[in-house]
């Protein structure tokens, strides 16, 4: 059995799959849209006309998001009946834990000693992250009520972040913290997770956030974040590239406390199925095709049922083979 994770791997996979002859089961796990607004067009209508050549190898492709799934669908051509959502395995039992640590630093401790509301965002410094938006909507909430941003993540825009920030005149109460591998000590501390990104596979930040009760303003961008909130009732989504819209959202969590309370145990309850258990069931029913050989032996079976009923009046009528989910035989 082959199984790969990486999107520009599974091709790789694929390929050697293929050249290699094998007739081991493949599995292909596809965790990003296909195409996405991150500048980056060219490449990745180079990246889906490889799958579209490499992928049919495979006996099952998984997908994060459903969005994702139905783009291996209509771009790469695959049967739906080859295409499973799987989700990742992203909350353990260690994530209470992690939430009760004390933060790192006295800058940490002094940034969230209450004096203000602290909105939290996480992800890397890359352009898809859409920062500028994100600041431009907390420069609006700062502007009716006191609060502070931290951004959790490093990256290439840095810079240009610092040097927005100071422009906007938000140096004190901005607070770029860079990467730290427990951001879950943050993510308790904080009044909301906001995000700003363009494009999203399946949104970890946002979930392990949900999962320590943080409630969640983000862009309604592909394909995340909608399979993950409910507007209005676990957070807020609204339109990619609209700070005045965050901010609003932004606004209306922060002027309600029973409002957030409320919204905070939604959140909680929404992300159980990401828990490693539940994920790690799903990949492996995936990955061992128990599931599929089951519903495959069903197939069959009903074939035999329909050729008995509309056979030649003897009740004997040979069923065409299934292959395994519609892989190679």
């Amino acid at each position: 059995m082959l199984f790969s994770t990486s999107s520009t791997g599974n091709i790789a996979a694929a390929l050697a799959h293929a050249a290699a002859r094998s007739r081991a089961r493949l599995v292909l796990s596809e965790r990003t849209p296909l195409l996405r607004d991150d500048g980056r067009a060219l490449r990745q209508r180079a990246f889906a006309w490889a799958k579209r050549r490499t992928y049919d190898r495979a006996d099952l492709v998984t997908a994060v998001a459903q969005g994702i799934a139905a783009q291996l669908v209509e771009r790469v051509g695959l049967s739906p009946a080859r295409v499973r959502v799987v989700s990742n395995p992203m909350l353990d039992d260690a994530l209470p834990g992690l939430a009760r640590e004390e933060l790192p630093s006295a800058r940490a401790s002094d940034f969230f000693d209450g004096a203000a509301p602290v909105i939290l965002a996480c992800g890397r410094l890359v352009p898809v992250k859409d920062y500028p938006t994100l600041l431009e909507a907390f420069a609006k909430v700062h502007e009716q009520r006191a609060a502070r941003l931290c951004v959790l993540g490093e990256g290439p825009e840095r810079a240009q972040m610092e040097a927005r920030v100071r422009e906007l005149g938000l140096g004190a109460d901005v607070w770029l913290a860079g990467f730290d591998k427990n951001p879950f000590r943050y993510m308790a501390r904080a009044a909301l997770l906001l995000h700003a990104s363009r494009a999203e596979g399946m949104p970890g930040a946002q979930i392990q956030a949900m999962a320590c009760g943080l409630p969640v303003v983000s862009t309604d961008c592909e394909f995340g974040p909608r399979e993950v909130i409910r507007d209005g009732h676990n957070g807020y989504l609204a339109p990619v590239g609209d700070a005045r819209a965050l901010a609003s959202a932004v606004e209306r969590l922060l002027g309600d406390a029973a409002l957030r309370a409320q919204m905070s145990e939604a959140a909680r309850r929404s992300v159980a199925r990401f828990a490693v258990g539940p994920a790690m069931a799903e990949y492996e029913a995936a990955i061992s095709g128990q599931e599929l050989r089951a519903a495959s032996a069903h197939e069959a079976a009903q074939m035999d049922r329909r050729g008995a009923e509309d056979g030649d009046g003897d009740g004997e009528r040979e069923a065409e083979p299934v292959k395994e989910n519609g892989g190679k035989a």
